[in-house]
């Protein structure tokens, strides 16, 4: 068998606390693909491959 996916994820990362308190340059969010390929020889043995893709990021620090 073998089978050709395409799934997303939107992922919030939340700000660090440095001694007790947020650090305003880290967080943030981004939305991404990932294109997977499946292959099963047989026999209950399966295999994946997959790769993450970012499609829209918007982090707090500009240099990310």
């Amino acid at each position: 068998m073998i089978s050709y996916q395409l799934g997303w994820s939107f992922e919030t990362y939340l700000r660090d606390r440095v001694a007790g308190t947020d650090d305003p340059t880290t967080g943030g969010r981004e939305l991404l693909v990932h294109p997977t390929l499946v292959y099963s020889p047989g026999h209950g043995l399966v295999f994946f491959g997959l790769v993450s893709l970012p499609v829209w990021r918007d982090f707090r620090d500009p240099v990310a």
